[in-house]
């Protein structure tokens, strides 16, 4: 069904040397990130690269130092001898660039158990606007001492998506310094953009990608937190091409309106005129979230409300309650889903809300099977809800964690979609001339049905073996298969059978020759 010569170029190099075969279990832990922009699309120019304390611990899953992101799709893995160990987890970050985009950094955390983990990386334009974002483009003249002739005022403006705007006051006599100190001289262009916290899917923009961020400085000092946004900016600006970091003569005031709907953490009554909140600042470059002050809630004009600061440096700004979780403990989460027979496994999406249920704080996708044991890390000391929704949107199971932070072990019963479930299984064992049958490294399979633009993970090849509930036999599928930095297409493919086990190698195909039968095809040429 779907040729995947990229799997090994022959059967002398399934991972760079035929005569040590790639056990799949040298990577003990999988992350796998699904890059898109808010339109689904793959960024064009994507890189990706790794940073931070544990960075030269992390490898691609085809276990090379290089990082790659075929179709937008990263998968990396953690070799046995880099295992995390209890209260030390592996700390890195992923940090992502594409021209014409906003760099995009993901700060990961690895715990201990935490053998698998999905995430969705959304990269956004400075210059676009979105159902939960909108922008405002500004140039201003700058005099030959590279300062602000008069006061200058940068604001977005509401539309029918974001009703909040982010407003920027410049004074007159700023003037403008890159990273090394240097005043700039030229044109300025600013861009302001403003979010919209009460919509879910700016949960995706958030500074970092996650409400919960490993790395930051609080009041008290370093340490972790949850957040919960009502509000949040980015704000960017550049001289002659230059980034500007930070300002000189005069500080730039900032004011933030934020969604009126938002409840305060505690007492769950909404925000007011006279609120606290505290204000946190995000440098893309190291991924720290950094407390800056707190600020009086204000009114902003008819049903407005609004923080407004002063700042001498440049970065993404929120308006938040900040919740610590330094000391905070995991939750392991045991899945039961009897339903799921032979170790088969089935795409799911795990959804974490705020104690009412409404107001979405976290999502992750999730590849489920009948006693999976799995971590929710770094949550905070308040209710929250969560629910487990399949692959065709029914919900499953649905329950609340009283103390996240507690740490308590959390069964959940994971309950039977509607409607038929197949147990597919898909087996490739590869067969090489002089060298009998070879163990396949693990990979990714995504899959969609025919015109549909968006492509699923369907789950990982495990030593050539994947058992699935969420294909159908007699349906046709779209799949993608991943390896290394090289992505293959199978296109319009029929299940024909639930047991689609394959032998295929140089000359030898099994059973059958039927095309349809053959998952997945690896010549062994050039031995």
């Amino acid at each position: 069904m779907l040729i995947v010569g990229f799997l090994f170029n022959s059967c002398r190099n399934p991972a760079y040397n035929i005569d040590v075969t790639v056990d799949a279990n040298i990577m003990n832990y999988k992350a796998t990130l699904l890059v898109s922009d808010v339109n689904g699309a793959v960024p064009a120019g994507l890189t990706v690269s790794v940073t931070g304390q544990d960075a030269a611990k992390v490898y691609d899953f085809s276990a090379t130092k290089a990082i790659y992101a075929p179709g937008g799709i990263v998968t990396l893995g953690i070799p046995y001898m880099y295992t995390p160990e209890a209260n030390k987890p592996l700390v890195f970050n992923m940090l992502f660039k594409a021209p014409g985009y906003m760099d995009k950094l993901i700060p990961m955390e690895i715990q201990l158990g935490q053998w698998t983990q999905t995430v969705l990386v959304t990269m956004t334009k400075p210059d676009q606007n979105t159902v939960a974002a909108a922008f405002k483009e500004q140039n201003t003249v700058l005099s030959a001492t590279g300062a602000t002739t008069a006061p200058v005022t940068v604001a977005t403006t509401s539309n029918v998506n974001v009703t909040q705007t982010t407003t920027i006051t410049i004074p007159a006599g700023t003037q403008f310094k890159d990273a090394s100190g240097a005043t700039l001289t030229g044109t300025l262009a600013s861009t302001a953009i403003t979010y919209d916290t009460a919509d879910p899917r700016s949960l995706g923009l958030f500074p970092g990608g996650d409400m919960s961020a490993p790395v930051v400085t609080l009041p008290s000092g370093a340490g972790s937190a949850f957040f919960f946004p009502a509000g949040f900016t980015t704000i960017l600006m550049e001289v002659g091409g230059k980034q500007v970091k930070t300002f000189a003569n005069n500080p730039v005031t900032v004011k933030i309106q934020i969604d009126p709907t938002y409840k305060i953490v505690a007492t769950s009554a909404l925000v007011k005129a006279g609120d606290q909140l505290a204000i946190y600042s995000y440098e893309v470059a190291t991924g720290v979230m950094k407390f800056e002050s707190n600020q009086t809630v204000i009114a902003d004009g008819p049903g407005k409300l609004a923080v407004q600061f002063t700042t001498t440096h440049l970065t993404d700004y929120v308006a938040t309650e900040a919740k610590e979780t330094t000391t905070c403990k995991d939750v392991k989460v045991t899945a039961s889903a009897s339903w799921l027979t032979d170790g088969a496994s089935r795409p799911v999406t795990v959804q974490l809300f705020r104690a009412n249920g409404t107001v979405l704080i976290g999502s992750s996708a999730l590849t489920l099977s009948d006693g999976l044991v799995s971590t929710l890390g770094l949550l905070p000391e308040v209710p929250v809800q969560y629910k487990v929704i399949d692959i065709t949107g029914e919900q499953l199971a649905e329950g609340t964690i009283l103390n996240p932070c507690a740490g308590e072990p959390l069964n959940v019963v994971i309950r039977k979609p509607t409607g038929v479930i197949d147990a597919v299984r898909l087996t490739l064992n590869v067969y090489c001339p002089n060298k009998g049958k070879i163990m396949v490294p693990n990979f990714d399979m995504f899959f969609k049905l025919p015109g549909e633009t968006t492509y699923k993970l369907l789950g990982t090849f495990s030593k050539g073996v994947l058992t699935t509930s969420a294909l159908k036999v007699g349906t046709t599928y779209d799949f993608k298969a991943v390896w290394g930095n090289q992505v293959k297409l199978g296109m319009s493919r029929t299940i024909t059978d639930a047991d689609m086990a394959k032998t295929v190698g140089d000359g030898y195909y099994g059973d059958t020759v039927e095309p349809n039968r053959g998952f997945l095809v690896e010549a062994c040429n050039g031995i």
